[in-house]
């Protein structure tokens, strides 16, 4: 036997080097492009993306909008975080012919950066759309029908921690904390005699979090009166100061000590007296705040064995003919079975579970925008996939 010891090390001669690609026309992607109506997609987003802080939209650095769809609709398809479809379409040709690159005049990749601000761009109306003409688009090459439907819920978990108080509130202190460290080091007098002891409350805190777990219903309630007392105490003397600050010098903050001044005016006293009505009546305030930088997320309680709560909105779905799914507009954010749509047929549940993979589960958004719009895309991104699969077949 022999072998062959030739490890071919490259050199520096060997860069940079031309390679030629055949991409192969009966390739899923390929059909796919062949079959979208770019133009009607591009007209549907367009409105969204004219809207500007100013009203010279048609000004600044040209947008090739048929390459940002592309990338925003293999992103969505794909499964990819903005730096890895960045990568991926630089690196493989198929994406990038999927892109434009054999017919666009100007093909480029555009920055991760860029490709955030564009899908952020997209409102969660027009992502539902967008999902519902790719479903228009597959009756009209035979693939589905209105005719029939099944529908049913799920629940998309909000990107949150569990909204326990006794975490909430420590975060309440450290917002508070914070904005009181700033004006103590840049705006000398105006919270003079001011002052927080964080470590105290970390005490109180660490006294509730691991107190014994046989320990009565009574005392347990106490520690937790007693801890929220001390938050309340040191908190409420910084939000009483912040309501002299004039409108002129709050503009004048850092963008994150304005956003925590902002929250402080508007949502932590509230907040403080729905806890009070909590610990005195033993029941939630209807209202009441679960997320600090979410507003739009109810408890939702659907029987499911291990999920007694889940934190977050629901979303309404209809099963089509051939298993393609068409998401209902959100009214509310619990959407009530029984009062949204008509009496459920639970033939959809399990494709549920399928869209949930392109993105319906616990959402990673940080804004309430961005998780309405996070759930219509992970049901285009299905539809998609199930075209696709179709065009193949």
């Amino acid at each position: 036997m022999s072998l062959l010891l030739d490890a071919g090390m490259p050199s520096e001669r060997a860069f940079p080097t031309t390679v030629k690609v055949k991409i192969d026309p009966s390739h899923a992607l390929m059909k796919l492009m062949m079959v979208l109506d770019w133009t009607a997609m591009i007209k549907l987003i367009l409105p969204d993306l004219q809207k500007t802080a100013g009203i010279f939209w048609f000004l600044g650095r040209k947008l090739h909008v048929r390459i940002h769809l592309s990338i925003f609709i293999l992103q969505s398809l794909l499964k990819m975080t903005d730096r890895k479809i960045e990568e991926s379409v630089r690196l493989t040709p198929l994406y990038q012919v999927f892109c434009g690159l054999s017919f666009l005049k100007y093909f480029y990749v555009p920055d991760h950066t860029k490709i955030e601000e564009f899908r952020n761009r997209l409102s969660p109306e027009t992502q539902q759309k967008l999902a519902i003409m790719i479903i228009q688009l597959a009756a009209h090459l035979g693939f589905t029908s209105f005719q029939t439907i099944d529908i049913d819920s799920t629940v998309q978990e909000a990107g949150i921690s569990y909204p326990a108080d006794s975490v909430l509130l420590k975060k309440l202190a450290n917002k508070a904390n914070a904005v009181l460290s700033f004006f103590n080091s840049k705006v000398i007098g105006f919270m003079a005699g001011i002052q927080m002891q964080i470590s105290e409350i970390a005490t109180k805190a660490r006294s509730y979090f691991f107190r014994a777990k046989n320990m009565a219903v009574e005392k347990s309630r106490e520690y937790f009166n007693t801890y929220y007392e001390t938050v309340k105490t040191q908190v409420m003397p910084i939000i009483n100061a912040l309501e002299n600050l004039s409108i002129e010098d709050f503009q004048k903050l850092p963008w994150n000590i304005r956003n925590q001044v902002h929250f402080l005016l508007m949502e932590a006293r509230k907040y403080l007296e729905d806890v009070a009505y909590f610990i005195k009546n033993h029941t939630i305030k209807q209202g009441k705040l679960l997320s600090f930088h979410l507003r739009e997320v109810a408890c939702i309680t659907k029987g499911k064995l291990g999920k007694k709560c889940e934190f977050g909105r629901v979303f309404q779905l209809g099963r089509l003919l051939n298993n393609f799914i068409i998401p209902f507009t959100c009214t509310s954010i619990q959407m009530n079975d029984k009062t949204s749509l008509i009496p459920i047929i639970a033939g959809i549940e399990a494709l549920i579970g399928h869209v949930k993979s392109f993105g319906l589960r616990k959402s990673t958004m940080k804004s309430d925008r961005g998780v309405l719009a996070s759930g219509y895309r992970s049901v285009l991104a299905f539809n998609l996939h199930q075209l696709s699969r179709k065009l193949s077949a």
